[in-house]
């Protein structure tokens, strides 16, 4: 596809995950062991989705599991799922079937948690020069040894001054891995990546150092060392971010006047594409910026007709779904209604309690205040409402 300049290509992510960890010797697959709050699976999502190149991550399960839809990541839109294979190719091949006109994918182990946001930001910079892509990979720091055929004594040491241990993400054209990874399984090539597709059809994908903590799961002495790299990733992350919203609308026509979720008394509403509440608009702006998810018309276009008359409330819940399956849960949200009138004060009470709901939080956490502009501006002239919001969102 063709870029204009300042664009980047498009990338979709796919994990395989339709793998049962037998060596894990657990009673679930490995990808569905729990390390702090959340599950092996969903720390690799995360690590994904937190980049804001990567459109969607199409994850390929097994056609037995009824466990990830259970997962709260999986009420997430950019998440797609779909039935993988019996081997790591096969379900490979079928998300890749899924990623539309995408420019590049992005392939990582479902069972491989530790993803650093620099590894894979130096990663999908090759796209700005690639045409083949490439891998993250960690130089072999230990001597390696070659044992003898059949048995567990040592043949000869191994030079390793060109050798790396292959990780994941590996990140190719999506046109050329379909067309690799399909030939390599036609004619029977041992595919234990991705990369080995293009070898076997004669390509030299590029190697970017990546972090050695960036552990695959596979037997269960890792999980205590992925909980310890994990730790040492957040701790170095920021826990709490926060976002500011305002929205604006003037008065026309006859109503009715929704604002905070309430519906309050007055002889004219306000114009818009939806029911033109204020107050929830700047606090889903508030809320959606504090996650980096863009703003609510992104989400609801005032383009679509699906969003005509829509209520408010049902558009702050559909974004407050989103921004959990992040990984956030709301400290606090604070928001100033700016009115000449109606007067606001005795409906605030129900406000909190709708935004309580909405954002499945307690009362003490969210706050509303009105004010005026002592007549001056154009809410001073009664031409309409104006509101900002202010919220706290802390990483679990």
């Amino acid at each position: 596809m063709n870029h204009s300049a300042g664009t980047f290509p498009s990338v979709i992510a796919v994990l395989p995950a339709a793998g049962i960890g037998s060596r894990m010797q657990a009673e679930c697959p490995k990808q569905y062991l729990t390390i702090g709050r959340h599950s092996i699976v969903e720390h690799a999502i995360h690590a994904l989705l937190r980049h804001p190149r990567i459109e969607r991550v199409i994850v390929a399960i097994g056609p037995e599991d009824r466990q990830f839809e259970q997962l709260p990541i999986a009420q997430d839109p950019r998440v797609i799922v779909t039935e993988g294979g019996k081997q790591r190719a096969d379900s490979v091949m079928a998300g890749l079937k899924l990623a539309g006109d995408a420019d590049w994918v992005l392939v990582h182990d479902a069972a491989r948690p530790c993803l650093h946001a620099d590894d894979l930001e130096r990663l999908l910079a090759i796209t700005a020069h690639s045409k083949v892509g490439g891998i993250l990979a960690a130089p072999v720091r230990d001597t390696m040894k070659r044992a003898e055929p059949g048995s567990e004594t040592i043949a000869h040491t191994v030079e390793r001054q060109d050798l790396w241990h292959a990780l994941t993400p590996q990140l190719f054209p999506l046109p050329l891995l379909k067309q690799c990874l399909q030939r390599a399984l036609d004619e029977g090539a041992n595919v234990t990546d991705e990369a080995s597709a293009l070898e076997h059809c004669g390509y030299h994908p590029q190697l970017i150092a990546g972090r050695a903590d960036n552990i695959k799961v596979t037997r269960p002495e890792d999980l205590a060392l992925a909980a310890f790299y994990l730790t040492q990733l957040d701790n170095k992350e920021r826990t709490m971010r926060i976002g500011h919203g305002f929205d604006v609308h003037k008065f026309g026509g006859e109503g009715p006047l929704v604002i905070g979720g309430v519906r309050i008394p007055y002889d004219k509403g306000l114009l818009a594409h939806s029911d033109g509440d204020v107050a929830l608009h700047a606090a889903t702006d508030a809320l959606l910026g504090a996650a980096a998810l863009g703003d609510i018309g992104k989400l609801f276009p005032d383009t679509d007709p699906a969003f005509k008359g829509a209520d408010s409330r049902e558009l702050l819940r559909e974004a407050w779904k989103r921004i959990r399956a992040k990984g956030y849960r709301l400290g606090n949200l604070d928001i100033t209604i700016i009115a000449q009138a109606p007067k606001m004060a005795p409906h605030i009470p129900q406000m909190r309690v709708f935004l309580a709901e909405d954002l499945q939080c307690h009362m003490d956490d969210v706050n509303v205040k009105a004010t005026t502009t002592e007549q001056l501006g154009f809410t001073g002239r009664g031409e309409g409402i104006a509101c900002e919001a202010v919220a706290l969102l802390i990483k679990e």
